[in-house]
C-alpha cells in the first residue's frame, strides 16, 4: 500500500462516520480548472452519491477520479471502498469537507471540472 492510499483508508472510518452521524458536504467549490477538456471526458453530475450505491452516475464519478489520477480500481459503476477513498482524496483536495458523500459542493466542484 502507498503513502497516499494509506492516509486515505486511514481517513475513510472517520469520514463515513461523519457522513453517517452528521457530516454535511457544504464547502463552495475551489480550484477549478479545465480537466474535462484535457482528457475528453464531459459529464453533468446531477445526482447525490453515497458508498453502496450502483450506476451510470457513479460509473462517469469513477470516470472523472480517474482523469485526476485519483482512482485507479475497475471502472464497474459500483460506489464501495476504493470509490470512497477517492471521492475523500477529491474533497481533501479541493478543499470541501471529506465526508466521502457526493452531495452539492462536490457535485458543483466536479461540474466545474467536468460538465461542458
Amino acid at each position: 500500500m502507498t503513502t497516499a492510499e494509506s492516509t486515505l483508508y486511514s481517513n475513510l472510518a472517520g469520514a463515513w462516520t461523519s457522513f453517517m452521524f452528521g457530516g454535511k458536504d457544504t464547502t463552495s467549490v475551489a480550484q477549478t480548472s479545465a480537466v474535462g477538456a484535457k482528457t475528453n471526458f464531459t459529464y453533468r453530475f446531477t445526482l447525490d452519491l453515497w458508498r453502496g450505491q450502483e450506476g451510470t452516475e457513479v460509473r462517469a464519478l469513477q470516470e472523472a477520479l480517474t482523469a485526476l489520477g485519483l482512482y485507479d480500481g475497475e471502472i464497474t459503476g459500483g460506489f464501495f471502498d476504493r470509490t470512497l477513498a477517492a471521492v475523500i482524496a477529491f474533497q481533501t483536495k479541493y478543499g470541501i469537507n471529506p465526508t466521502g458523500y457526493v452531495g452539492p459542493a462536490t457535485r458543483a466542484q466536479l461540474n466545474a471540472l467536468f460538465s461542458l
